[in-house]
């Protein structure tokens, strides 16, 4: 009944906010609607059936991305790094990531790329023993998750640690609840970036959700 109570009060919050433009509105309804699902199922199944059935009706995807130059370029660096090449802007549930990358299609190729940075020292942080060992253990922890990978603006980074911040962390984390593991780069670092510098961000990013993963397991 808390957590009833608690999102009927997100609700009663959100309709009182009338200034916002109609898509806005819509996407933070829709988006309160698919927290309120994944997050607190248990505290659905309790509550009227007049909410559930409102709750239910607003589960369309939010956030839409338009295919910009940099998906572009993105999506040939994988291509080269990986050997074939992904889609740019796909859903993954309500979301939309700059890339998917789906786990049948990449655990081998990242693996052998992860290993063979290691090998010739030009992986990110490879003077780091932790960097080492999470990337000879990829092949085995990194089974049957796929990757979401956004480049974001410098407003959803905190710019004291770094961390994502607001709707951001929210959409990693609810990633991660579907199952994905989630990472990102600094969207003015790779539009800067010359290609060479671009494969770098991109290694970074994939050896960092590698490692992610890895302390999901080990902590499971």
């Amino acid at each position: 009944m808390q957590h009833t109570a608690a999102w009927l009060k997100l609700l009663e919050v959100y309709i009182q906010l009338g200034e916002q433009s109609p898509l806005c509105r819509v996407n933070q309804l829709r988006r309160i609607s698919f927290t309120f699902l994944l997050e607190s199922a248990d505290a659905l199944a309790a509550a009227p059936r007049s909410l559930q059935f409102f709750i239910e009706a607003h589960q369309q995807p939010f956030s839409a991305v338009e295919p910009q130059a940099y998906h572009q370029t993105l999506v040939k660096t994988l291509q080269r790094l990986l050997g074939f090449s992904p889609s740019g802007p796909q859903p993954v549930g309500p979301y939309t990531v700059d890339v998917h990358l789906k786990a049948g299609d990449i655990d081998e190729p990242l693996t052998r790329l992860l290993q063979q940075q290691q090998q010739e020292g030009l992986a990110p942080d490879s003077s780091s023993s932790s960097s080492s060992s999470s990337s000879s253990s990829s092949s085995s922890s990194n089974r049957g998750r796929d990757i979401c990978l956004d480049l974001l603006s410098e407003g959803c980074y905190c710019p004291l640690s770094g961390a994502l911040l607001g709707a951001p962390l929210l959409k990693a984390q609810q990633l991660q609840q579907l199952g994905c593991i989630y990472s990102s780069i600094r969207r003015r670092q790779w539009v800067e970036a010359d290609a060479e510098q671009q494969q770098q961000l991109l290694l970074q990013a994939l050896q960092q959700a590698v490692d992610k993963n890895s302390s999901s397991s080990t902590a499971a």
